[in-house]
């Protein structure tokens, strides 16, 4: 199943999931045939991504694809529809970043090495990789800036696949990745010194409790400060072996409980300006009972979105819509996403 714009949906197209009436009556069935009228009157409703029962674009398993490709058709899985860009621009300038990144010879010789030893950990890179580049692009870095934060956050775990001759001998926790990641990159004259801390320091927190050397906040560089949400979260959140540990909103709430002794609350407040934990076209029960679908984001306020509700009568031959706006409406709140 992929979401798909409204404006790209012809005719003919497939439903990958139900949508709902106020009341929780299907309106239309999963796998149902979309005609111009169902996708004229999803429009009118202010419907504007639909599930269709499509194939995923993720081109993990293809061994010709270029990172380039699989940077963008990430973009197009499920679990990002959960990183709420705003401006169409600004999702572009995101990916002209990534993309002039991953281009480059080095960045694929080393992706290139992640993906040999582990998929999962090569699409985690990525994933890590755009998720930190959204937080910097909200936190206002210049592209060159950007640049240095998407090939850290791109390597940031490559110690997982390198060998004990990069462990740090005499220390407690030497053997760890993040020694190994900052040995070796350490010697790449190509990128910087931030490269290798980022690898070494992103499971470091604000306690000084975090490892391989449990330093004070002061000694862990901004980048890798970004680093450690995008880690956490995709974690936390992304479906690669089995069912995610936790749904988007739970992971903001319980990494929120860890702000400023985990995680940088500066950085923390750029991401939730950057995240939807209800994505445009989920299907959601309010507090109130109502069934409603999400039509638009309330930035900087993941947990309020604007909710339409379909009401039905005359046999559900006309149907008339209500806007709720969450960051508004204080007493009502999302319950569950059904979709």
């Amino acid at each position: 199943m992929r979401y798909v714009n409204i404006e790209d949906v012809l005719p003919g197209a497939s439903l990958g999931k139900e949508i709902f009436s106020m009341d929780g009556q299907v309106l239309l069935s999963k796998g149902a045939s979309l005609t111009a009228n169902h996708i004229a009157r999803l429009r009118k409703f202010g419907v504007h991504i639909v599930p269709l029962d499509l194939p995923e674009e993720s081109n993990f398993e293809e061994e010709a694809a270029s990172p380039k490709t699989q940077i963008d058709s990430i973009f197009e899985e499920d679990s990002l529809r959960f990183i709420g860009y705003g401006e169409e621009e600004w999702k572009e300038r995101v990916l002209a970043v990534m993309e002039k990144v991953v281009e480059t010879a080095k960045a694929q010789e080393f992706l290139q090495f992640i993906r040999n030893g582990s998929d999962s950990l090569y699409a985690h890179a990525l994933m890590v990789g755009l998720i930190s580049t959204t937080i910097g692009a909200r936190h206002g870095y210049s592209d060159k800036k950007l640049e240095q934060l998407a090939i850290s956050a791109l390597l940031h775990d490559i110690g997982k696949v390198l060998p004990a001759s990069y462990d740090e001998p005499g220390v407690v926790h030497g053997s760890d990745h993040t020694w190994r990641g900052y040995n070796f990159l350490k010697t790449v004259a190509e990128f910087g010194k931030v490269v290798a801390h980022v690898a070494l320091c992103h499971h470091e927190d604000f306690s000084q409790t975090g490892h391989p050397r449990k330093v004070a906040a002061s000694a862990v560089h901004e980048f890798a400060q970004i680093v450690a949400i995008a880690n956490a979260f995709d974690h936390l959140t992304h479906r690669r072996n089995g069912e995610a540990l936790m749904e988007p909103g739970e992971a903001c709430e319980f990494m929120l409980a860890f702000t400023n002794k985990r995680f940088s609350h500066v950085f923390m407040n750029d991401f939730l300006r950057s995240v939807a934990l209800y994505p445009t076209g989920s299907q959601v029960v309010l507090s109130n009972g109502l069934h409603g679908i999400v039509v638009s984001q309330n930035s900087g306020l993941p947990q309020r979105p604007v909710i339409h509700i379909l009401h039905t009568n005359n046999g559900g031959q006309q149907i008339t819509v209500q806007t709720i706006d969450l960051a508004q409406e204080n007493t009502v709140f999302i319950e569950e996403i059904i979709s």
